[in-house]
């Protein structure tokens, strides 16, 4: 797998100076991988195993070292959209088979058997009755029908026809029928709604080994998907799974290595949730309706195919359905196991649980046909991460990550600011990265802001800051900061515009997505506070 670098020279400087003022045996490993511009040698050995390591600091400044370009995309390595697809297409064989053997299972061991009926029926008793109403809502994100950066509800409101699977057609007809917003498609098109029985493939970033695969989706099936989302998200919250929120699953993976619990994370969850496991799992009803508005096809370089999964990233439900399948799962092995049950967490597929029921756990999911990441999964040792935190002994070792090409100076502040705290944090007592960011923002573009806002620099040695008290007696400063303007357009249909105004009242504007600048304004930073 052949690594090549595709962004601007000043990113190779950054981490050049980075790699110099961690100063270790692995960063100045990495330091001669990138003189000789070797990228494939300097990911290979980029990643360290925590295993190894006996303290705290010295596995944040190697992983630091290693992990810092991890998610740029400036690096891309050969074949990426095609090795995208082909983890797609495994990831439906191995739904496939799972649909397969659930068919017709065999006979499953006694234990098995119990944990299966402890799942059916917790499920059941999460779920309850299917809602005789539900809050149908439009995502931010783009749907068959309505792309580019105006993808908001109004936008959505206003494609005539509406697209839909078509299962889903006969519902949406009579869903809009004697509506506000069935009126404007009438008097927009001789029909109120149109069948596209599929959705449409879309790879975008994640690392530099591989894209992330979505499915975009016909746009009334993601109005209804929302809805059937949040009535699962409700049910899951009276049980104590709140997934507006990571900081539960996190706090569980700060102690996990004195409390004995083990993090778990999977290999493509999503995209492996086969559609005979939901079948099997869930009450028929809530079976049916998620059913109904699924989109049973996908478009895929071209060509449309039938998926074995029961739903992909891109579908507005999956993630809830997701959490509730491993939350039953996780249910289930500590139920007959430990009865450890308030030691449970979930959010998606980071599932949190004691050690000791790991091993049940690991066979139930490779019976529903999940995989188990092994390389962020840590039933034992010192080490233990979930939910973008990293914790060894329960201190966080979590790296900086460089996200963009470090060109606009919203970019460049938020980076410095980043590697800074790491720096404090740790005694880094080099400063060269800190001062090559601070030398590429002009004097008359500066902007300093105080700890932890951003738009600006820190205060630092180097930097100093010119912050105003608040004449009126308000309890903080003012300061001159970047922030984010958005783009906006003015509704001029009137029907979408009210329906949009439900949700988003704007005084008849609406924002869109991704678009926008930054500008220098000066702006009121409450309560000033100083990093620890």
């Amino acid at each position: 797998m052949k690594v090549s670098f595709i962004g601007s020279r000043r990113s190779l400087v950054l981490y050049h100076s980075l790699l110099e003022d961690l100063d270790t045996p692995h960063s100045l490993a990495l330091a001669i991988c990138l003189k000789y511009s070797d990228y494939t040698e300097l990911f290979r050995i980029a990643e360290v195993e925590p295993s190894k390591y006996n303290s705290a600091r010295s596995l944040a400044l190697d992983r630091q070292a290693g992990d810092f370009l991890k998610k740029s995309p400036q690096f891309v390595t050969d074949r990426l959209e095609e090795r995208t697809t082909e983890l797609f297409l495994k990831c439906e064989e191995q739904c496939r088979v799972t649909n397969e053997y659930w068919r017709d299972p065999p006979k499953h061991s006694e234990t098995h058997n119990m944990c299966l009926f402890i799942m059916r029926e917790k499920i059941a008793s999460i779920l309850g009755k299917l809602p005789d109403s539900l809050d149908y809502a439009f995502g931010p994100g783009v749907s068959m029908t309505v792309r580019g950066d105006d993808t908001g509800a109004y936008a959505k409101f206003s494609q005539a026809p509406v697209d839909v699977t078509k299962n889903a057609r006969a519902f949406a007809e009579k869903f809009l029928t004697g509506t506000l917003w069935g009126d404007y498609l009438r008097s927009q098109s001789s029909e109120l709604t149109v069948e596209k029985n599929f959705s449409r493939t879309a790879q975008v970033p994640k690392s530099y080994k591989i894209n992330r695969l979505i499915a975009v989706e016909p746009t009334f099936n993601t109005y209804v998907q929302k809805g059937l989302g949040i009535a699962i998200r409700r049910r899951l919250e009276r049980f104590g799974v709140d997934l507006r929120r990571q900081d539960h699953n996190q706090r569980f993976a700060s102690i996990a290595h004195v409390a004995g619990l083990a993090t778990v994370d999977f290999t493509s969850a999503s995209d492996t949730i086969s559609h005979n496991i939901v079948l099997e799992l869930l009450p028929i009803d809530w079976f049916l309706a998620l059913e109904m508005f699924r989109t049973p096809q996908t478009e895929l370089n071209g060509d449309i195919k039938v998926l074995e999964k029961f739903s992909s990233m891109g579908n507005a439900y999956t993630f809830e359905l997701e959490s509730l399948i491993f939350y039953a799962t996780a249910f289930a092995a500590v139920k007959l196991g430990s009865g450890r049950l308030s030691e449970i967490s979930v959010y998606g597929d980071d599932v949190i649980l004691p050690q000791e029921d790991f091993p049940l756990f690991l066979e139930l999911s490779k019976l529903l046909g999940f995989s188990v990441n092994t390389e962020k999964t840590f039933a034992s040792g010192r080490f233990f991460e979930s939910c973008g935190k990293d914790y060894y002994d329960g201190i966080d070792v979590r790296p900086v990550y460089l996200k963009n090409d470090i060109t606009a100076d919203y970019d460049i502040f938020t980076c410095r600011n980043r590697i800074m705290a790491f720096y404090d944090k740790w005694g880094i007592p080099n400063r060269s990265a800190l001062r090559f960011l601070e030398s590429k923002v002009p004097s008359n573009r500066l902007c300093v802001v105080p700890y932890p806002y951003s738009g600006g620099f820190w205060p630092s040695e180097s930097v100093s800051g010119n912050f105003t008290k608040d004449e009126n007696g308000w309890e903080g400063v003012w300061s001159r900061a970047l922030t984010f303007r958005s783009k906006t357009r003015r509704n001029t249909r009137f029907e979408p515009a009210v329906l949009h105004s439900f949700s988003s009242p704007d005084g008849g504007l609406r924002t869109l997505r991704r678009a926008g600048c930054y500008r220098k304004t000066l702006t009121f930073f409450p309560c000033q506070s100083s990093p620890t």
